[in-house]
């Protein structure tokens, strides 16, 4: 068998070289430790009783909740069911997985018994996944921990546990499946016990070998998977689409990133009484922020949202970033203060900015004004502009579906991306409901409902400052909270 070459990358994707190719198959979800197994679940082992630590490397989409979206890592292990040979690169992913996560814990056990889930010979057609599996996890790890392959229980009938799903909780469900679970050895009670699958969906077969081998003598039982089902009620807060697709990061983003996303946000710069403007014209001459802020930095401690919001699928865009919309780092006459970072979501600012033109307006427009809106949206995805908008309802929303439905690209300006810790904003996924090539900004990265009116007029200087006109369909006069004021205003001073 051909061997793979494996490694998760700084954005957290699980690159394999096998068979000349080299691909990607998911984003990797171990990183999550004693917290969510993806992120949007508020319990990692979500059930599991029985076992002392679980991780999944990735996701895996069933058709019946997901439909046509499938990751690598979901077609890899529907073929590893037909051809054994797939246990290798998915083994060897699983493997490197379970050294970052558990390494520790694997050089301080006496012996480490990786323990398949078993099949039944009725069951088998050809082979058992999990032993294949388990085979080639055993021959990546064995030259750096004591490690055994031990098929400690044996399947006494062939019963799936799906059969046994229905209408019960995981407890009951557990119990009567381990009526068909036997064990075959007495296990050393200062060993490591890592039962190892395919896929876990419930949680039903591992919780029942768990306590199965428990009563064979095990004390730690640890549970390793390729991957998590991702169960689509309970995966609100990311977009597959947008999540899972490495094009959309750049390997080579500056590490730093997180930390000038703290710097800013955490507003360091005002204190000190630096401006982004003198910044943007040091950037222009080709001077980096690392360099340019290094005093700022060394204040910087605490950047773990920052850093969890990347590995959320959000990226922080810095000033110095090539994808940084360079209408916006040379703003007008000098005015406005261009954002010093943007958290951005979706497709590259510099895939998907193409002649940008603003398109926004009132909250409430009239039916002309809506006709106005999608003819003019419709207009300039023709002409292959990028439509920006802020994703209000009325004139916004109108531009953005009139936009996408002509299949042209939205870039949509929030006042923040995320709703809650783990929680991508509405509007964003409103948007990457409409659109394919798509993307969502925001100079904020948590909402905050104190700020939110200050944020939404200070979003238009970016909607105005990214763009290269600005075109207000439909406004209505307003003497407080008028937007589309203050988007005239950002817009002149943008010289739009």
């Amino acid at each position: 068998m051909e061997p793979a070459e494996c490694w998760i990358c700084r954005w957290y994707f699980l690159h394999v070289k096998w068979r000349g190719d080299s691909v990607v198959l998911g984003r990797y979800i171990g990183w999550i430790r004693e917290e969510p197994y993806h992120p949007c679940a508020s319990d990692p082992f979500n059930g599991l009783k029985s076992v002392d630590g679980f991780l999944a490397a990735g996701l895996y989409y069933g058709v019946d909740a997901w439909g046509k979206f499938r990751n690598t890592l979901t077609e890899w292990i529907l073929n590893l069911k037909r051809d054994p040979q797939y246990a290798e690169p998915l083994g060897c992913l699983l493997a490197e997985a379970i050294k970052r996560e558990w390494d520790g814990d694997l050089r301080r056990a006496g012996e480490v018994l990786l323990v398949p889930v078993p099949k039944h010979p009725e069951e088998k057609a050809g082979h058992n996944q999990a032993l294949e599996l388990a085979e080639a996890v055993r021959a990546r790890l064995r030259g750096l921990y004591d490690v055994k392959l031990e098929e400690a229980v044996e399947k006494t009938a062939p019963v799936k546990a799906g059969a046994i799903r229905a209408g019960r909780d995981l407890e009951s469900r557990s119990a009567e499946y381990m009526k068909f679970l036997r064990a075959r050895v007495r296990l050393p009670p200062d060993s490591l016990v890592v039962i190892i699958d395919d896929v876990r969906t419930t949680g039903t077969t591992i919780e029942a070998l768990a306590r199965t081998l428990r009563g064979a003598g095990a004390k730690r039982i640890y549970a390793a998977v390729v991957a998590r089902d991702a169960l689509r009620r309970a995966f609100t807060c990311a977009v597959p689409k947008i999540w899972e697709d490495h094009g959309n990061y750049d390997d080579a983003h500056p590490r730093e990133a997180a930390r000038l996303a703290a710097l800013w946000e955490r507003q360091i710069l005002t204190r000190r009484g630096a401006t982004t403007l003198g910044i943007a014209r040091s950037v222009r001459e080709g001077r980096k922020l690392v360099e340019i802020l290094a005093e700022e930095l060394n204040a910087v401690n605490e950047v773990r949202p920052y850093a969890k919001a990347e590995r959320l699928g959000i990226v922080p865009v810095p000033m110095d970033a090539p994808e940084y919309p360079p209408n916006l780092l040379s703003y007008g006459y000098g005015e406005v203060y261009p954002p010093l970072v943007l958290f951005r979501a979706g497709k590259p600012l510099d895939k998907v900015l193409r002649s940008p033109i603003a398109v926004v307006g009132t909250r409430d427009p009239t039916d002309q004004g809506r006709e106005a809106t999608r003819s003019i949206a419709a207009l300039l995805a023709g002409r292959g502009h990028t439509v920006v908008t802020g994703l209000a309802a009325g004139v916004d929303r109108e531009a953005a579906e009139a936009a996408a439905r002509a299949g042209g690209a939205v870039v949509g300006v929030l006042p923040h991306l995320l709703d809650g810790p783990s929680a991508l904003s509405r509007d964003a996924h409103l948007l990457f409901d409409l659109a394919e090539e798509a993307a969502v900004v925001a100079e904020h990265l948590l909402r905050d409902p104190a700020a939110t009116r200050r944020r939404l007029a200070a979003r238009n200087r970016i909607i105005a400052g990214m763009s290269h006109a600005v075109i207000i369909p439909e406004t209505r006069y307003r003497q407080t909270r008028w937007g589309t004021k203050y988007q005239v205003q950002f817009g002149i001073k943008a010289q739009r």
